[in-house]
């Protein structure tokens, strides 16, 4: 009996032993397959922070980038208002205007009547005076604005300002209709875009018309409201070939849409 118990103790020690050998080793690959998990996501996290660390290289150079064109573009924009700026004061500087004869050029219009003669004023500055006294901020037509200009010149300040709203752009036209305080900071872009206005009205005047544009005319209130008037019946007869002429003494309509 002795012996057959001291032979199934050890027997019993060694199976308790393989288990936990199997056991060790159970635990052990486990734990390497953890690691070997945790390496590879720490490889894919250096990789990804490596390639955010170059975007976000490749992000700051790009904002210098921009930066430094940014500012080119505002130094160039700058000089080309100050250039603008000086041929718009040598254009009013200049009297002259090459387009009309001699005794239209020295025409002077009434004030309302009352015998004192001024120089027709030109479309830009017009514009110029209803976007500073806010006459536009509501909405109103052009030539519906309470401007100083003599009733004999009415219907040429009228055909003037129908030619304007046909040809300045959606910008142009929310900014004259900005409010005055606005205008105010904004002088020198005012004075800019009355003048392209301006500019852009005689160009469209000499195409109509088959004229070339010589660059040197002057956007009078005389001069524009005539040609425009002009134009104007010249675009009604064609779209009414049948129907009754104009006759030269009647205006077109007050509405750019209608002509």
């Amino acid at each position: 009996m002795a012996s057959t118990a001291s032979t199934i103790a050890p027997t019993s020690d060694l199976k308790t032993t393989q288990l936990y050998v199997l056991s060790s080793r159970k635990h052990r690959d486990t734990l390497k397959s953890s690691l070997q998990r945790a390496k590879t996501e720490r490889d894919r996290a250096n990789t990804a922070f490596l390639q955010a660390q170059q975007w976000l290289k490749d992000a700051n150079d790009n904002i210098s980038k921009i930066e430094d064109e940014l500012k080119e573009a505002q130094e160039e924009y700058m000089e080309a208002k100050g250039l603008s700026a000086q041929q718009m004061a040598e254009i009013h500087v200049d009297e002259s205007e090459d387009e009309e004869p001699k005794k239209k050029r020295v025409r002077n219009s009434t004030d309302g009547g009352n015998g004192k003669y001024k120089k027709a004023p030109l479309i830009t500055d017009l514009l110029m005076d209803m976007a500073k006294s806010g006459q536009l901020v509501d909405g109103r037509k052009l030539h519906e604005a309470d401007c100083d200009v003599g009733s004999r010149d009415k219907a040429k300040f009228v055909n003037a300002m129908i030619l304007v709203q046909e040809l300045w752009t959606e910008e142009e036209e929310l900014f004259l209709r900005s409010p005055p305080s606005e205008i105010a900071e904004s002088l020198e872009e005012l004075k800019i875009i009355c003048a392209t206005i301006g500019e852009r009205c005689l160009a469209k005047l000499c195409e109509w018309e088959g004229r070339e544009d010589t660059g040197r005319q002057k956007a009078s209130l005389i001069s524009v409201g005539i040609r425009a008037r002009k134009c104007f019946l010249s675009r009604a007869k064609v779209a009414k070939p049948d129907g009754d002429d104009m006759d030269d003494g009647e205006e077109p309509e007050e509405t750019s849409e209608d002509l």
